[in-house]
Parts: C-alpha cells; sequence; structure tokens
C-alpha cells in the first residue's frame, strides 16, 4: 500500500513539474539577463518588469535591418513608452514577428527602438504579459503551463456567438477571452475573437489573436475573413507592407479583386486621419484602377446604388479632393468637389449622404450681384439690342453675361 501511494505522489510530482518550464538566467550587476530569440536571431535581454514594451538599442535595430532580422516594414512609427523608473520616453515603434522565449513562441511582439546606441535590451510587458504565468526562482524564470479553469464551455461559446452575430462585440471579446485564456478556443473561436477586437479599436490584439489561428482548420470563406480582418488592422495602425501583404492573400484564395479592398480601405482612413492626403488620394486613384479599369477623374457616369464599396471610394475620393484643394486655397476647386459630393447623395450613394451629413454642408442659390437675379443684360435689359444694333455686352441673347440668364450661381456652404 505504501508503494501505491508513493507511486502516486511521484506521479502527481511529475505532472507538476511537466507542467512548467524552467530557463536559466544569469545575473549581471543584480539584473538578471535572459536569453531570447528575435526572428531567428539569439539574444539576451535585460528581464524587466517595469518596462511597458520590449526595448531594443539602436546599436541592435541597424544591425538587425542591416542582416536580414528586421525590415523596413516592420517598423510602425513613433510612439511613447515607460520605464522602470516610471519616466515616459519617445521611441521609434517596431513590430518583432516572433520572439522566441524557451519553448514559447510570441507573434508579433509590439517592441521600442531606444535613440541611444548603447541603451540596455529589456525584456518587458508586452512579451512578458503573454508568457502566461511565470515565476523567479534561484536564478531560474519558471512558466507555468496554463491550467483549465472549469467553466461551462458550451455556453460561454454560444454566449460569444450570440453577441458575435448580434454584432455587440464587446460582449463576445470578452467571452472569446474566457475560452482563449483556458485552452478551449478553436480556431474559428479565435478568428471571431480577433475580428472583435478590431471592432473594439484593439488592432494590436486582433493581429496576435488572428496569427495564432490554423488556416487548415478553417473554411475558404473564414480564411479570406481571416486575412481581410489582419489586413485591415495593419491598416489601421498605419503598416503598408503587411496590410498590402495580406490583402494579397485574401485576393489568392478566390481570385477575386473585390474581395481584397478591406485591409487597404483601412490604410486610406489611417492617411487621412494623420492628413497625408496626397498619399490617400493616390493610393485611392490605384484602388479604383483597380476595381473599375477607370481613373479617378472618369467617373462621371456612375452614381451609386449598385455597389456599396464603390459608393464608399468615390464619395471619399471627392472628399481627400475638398481637402486638398482647400489647403492649396483652390476655393473654385472646393466648391466643385463638394458640388459633386451632394450630387453623388442625391443619387442613392450613402455614403454620400453620410458625408453631406457629417461635413454639414448644402447647396445654397445666391442671386447674382450683377443683374439683381434677374437673369437679364444690364445693359440692353433683356432686348439684345441697342440703338447701334447687337448688344455688344450680351452678344443679342439678352442674358446675364455673369450668371447666364440663371438668375444666380448655386453656392456649397457649412451650416
Amino acid at each position: 500500500m505504501k508503494k501505491f501511494f508513493s507511486l502516486i505522489i511521484c506521479l502527481l510530482l511529475s505532472g507538476i513539474l511537466n507542467a512548467q518550464e524552467r530557463i536559466k538566467m544569469e545575473k549581471s550587476g543584480g539584473i538578471y539577463k535572459i536569453p531570447c530569440e528575435v526572428n531567428g536571431l539569439r539574444m539576451k535581454f535585460y528581464f524587466d518588469t517595469g518596462a511597458s514594451l520590449v526595448s531594443i538599442s539602436l546599436k541592435e535595430a541597424m544591425f538587425m535591418l542591416e542582416n536580414g532580422y528586421l525590415s523596413k516594414s516592420d517598423i510602425i512609427g513613433t510612439g511613447k513608452s515607460s520605464i522602470a523608473d516610471g519616466s515616459i520616453v519617445e521611441n521609434t515603434i517596431i513590430n518583432l514577428r516572433e520572439m522566441k522565449i524557451g519553448s514559447k513562441k510570441l507573434q508579433n511582439v509590439r517592441a521600442s527602438v531606444s535613440n541611444s546606441l548603447m541603451a540596455p535590451i529589456l525584456l518587458g510587458q508586452s512579451a512578458l504579459k503573454r508568457l502566461g504565468e511565470y515565476k523567479v526562482q534561484d536564478d531560474f524564470l519558471i512558466l507555468t503551463a496554463p491550467q483549465k479553469t472549469a467553466i461551462d464551455v458550451d455556453a460561454v461559446r454560444e454566449k460569444a456567438y450570440n453577441s458575435y452575430k448580434d454584432g455587440i462585440s464587446l460582449v463576445a471579446e470578452s467571452e472569446y477571452e474566457k475560452l482563449e485564456q483556458t485552452g478551449y478556443a478553436t480556431s474559428m473561436d479565435l478568428l471571431r475573437y480577433g475580428t472583435c477586437c478590431l471592432e473594439t479599436g484593439n488592432a494590436e490584439k486582433a493581429i496576435r489573436i488572428l496569427s495564432e489561428t490554423k488556416d487548415v482548420e478553417l473554411s475558404d470563406s473564414a480564411r479570406l475573413q481571416k486575412y481581410q480582418v489582419i489586413a485591415s488592422a495593419y491598416g489601421t495602425i498605419g503598416n503598408e507592407y503587411y496590410c498590402k501583404l495580406h490583402d494579397q492573400n485574401a485576393y489568392l484564395i478566390f481570385k477575386d479583386k473585390k474581395e481584397s479592398f478591406a485591409g487597404r480601405t483601412a490604410l486610406l482612413r489611417y492617411y487621412f486621419d494623420n492628413k497625408e492626403f496626397l498619399k490617400a488620394r493616390d493610393l485611392c486613384n490605384g484602388l479604383l484602377n483597380e476595381y473599375i479599369g477607370n481613373s479617378y477623374d472618369n467617373l462621371s457616369g456612375y452614381y451609386g446604388g449598385k455597389d456599396e464599396l464603390l459608393d464608399y471610394m468615390i464619395a471619399f475620393k471627392y472628399q481627400i479632393l475638398s481637402l486638398l484643394a482647400y489647403e492649396s486655397q483652390n476655393f473654385d476647386y472646393y466648391q466643385t468637389t463638394l458640388k459633386n459630393i451632394i450630387e453623388l447623395s442625391k443619387k442613392n450613394n450613402k455614403s454620400a449622404k453620410e458625408l453631406v451629413e457629417g461635413m454639414r454642408i448644402r447647396e445654397v442659390f445666391h442671386p447674382c450681384t450683377y443683374c439683381s437675379g434677374t437673369g437679364r443684360c444690364t445693359l440692353c435689359e433683356g432686348s439684345g439690342k441697342k440703338s447701334y444694333g447687337t448688344c455688344i455686352s450680351c452678344d443679342g441673347t439678352g442674358s446675364c453675361r455673369y450668371c447666364f440668364g440663371k438668375r444666380g450661381i448655386n453656392v456649397v456652404e457649412h451650416y
């Protein structure tokens, strides 16, 4: 009997040990350093729970860029992060495609590049919080495999799906998070979870979640959704390279160009929101060319109501052009673009209708100041003739030479 209980205890202890991973660290100046791999490059990071992001020095970043461990497409932009002393610093923000800590592989880890050449390399919270449960003991970082919490999986999944289907993204995200954290989430669950993350404004989390899905477990339509959402997420944060890359993945699934616009329309919105109107105009022009084979100046024959995406693109195009005209103080063209938006709104273009309401614009008739709104030539009083013959002001038409007999003009104004 004693041997039996000893065996049971050994098996239990063995299970506990197997559920843990021990990573040897080394002390340097009283601070632990831990071995990691970043995009295949072996590096040693200072273990720093006070840093909000993984951080590398400018020297390391330059080496990685020159040797292919980083690419220009991994550079997200600039941002702020906190360091161990609590201060906030501004750095270049990059995306680490893969980071390996022990046997744990993390995809798409946000990191900062210090402006200092010799800054320490820090393992911060952008990686640590994704390791699950861990502790430091006797010069080892001990990772504990997450234990499945007893939850009613079917009930949680049903609530998550119903909320997802009804467009209640915050509730769906919360329920799918429970499935993911307890290890019960399928690839389809993760796909819907990532979609909800994007809809609630967390693009980087969406990218991380969707990178954990397995294509072999998804149908063609689900894979299409996956790549469209990832492309949109990268477009939302302004990463043009990965946005276009995943748009291309979506395109390859069904060979249908109309299905590969999700990411680049998000990128278009990113340029617009950041007032990069020239980039927005060029991208919009390229999308319209790809979509219908026309240049952005040759769409007068299409007004709207047949294709929601095309409606959006055309209305957005005129909004971009209106802002470019305003910035260059070309007010005549500014008026023309606003009139185009209003005209589109009258032709069942829902996007244009929303723009008219959002921009608070309307057409107002202004009587001609030269003919006082009569539409008649003031020199011949509308007869077209003078004592010397044909009126030289209206060439005999009898119409006002400024409003051409229309009695005034329609002017777009903001209200």
